[in-house]
């Protein structure tokens, strides 16, 4: 029934840390991971693997429906003559995404990618 079923997003690029003195029940932060880079191809693929694991359990988790960005950007990449995803080179990975997202197509997206610039 509709009213058992949970929605689930997941994030990547995020991390949780304990402030600096933290005492019983204290919640930890959540912040955006400096490390994480999605112009590195192994988080590229990561990413990929995350979405594809996600849809192959979908009957053993009983998920009704499974909704992945890069399928959208994938058509989105092979609609402008892009190779392809992972994105090569993958410095260009920021500037497709954000045309992605900016775009009718990927507008359905805005809400779930942001960019952080470290400088």
């Amino acid at each position: 029934p509709d009213n058992e079923v949970a929605r689930v997003d997941v994030f990547v690029g995020l991390r949780q840390r304990l402030p600096q003195q933290p005492d019983r029940g204290t919640t930890p932060v959540i912040e955006y991971d400096d490390d994480f880079d999605l112009s590195q191809q192994e988080a590229q693929a990561a990413l990929e693997r995350l979405c594809y694991k996600l849809s192959d359990r979908k009957s053993s988790l009983n998920v009704r429906k499974t909704l992945c960005l890069l399928d959208d950007f994938k058509i989105f990449l092979q609609t402008r003559g892009t190779p392809g995803y992972p994105v090569w080179p993958s410095d260009a990975i920021h500037r497709l995404m954000s045309s992605f997202i900016t775009s009718k197509e990927g507008s359905v997206w805005q809400g779930y990618v942001g960019f952080a610039d470290t400088g």
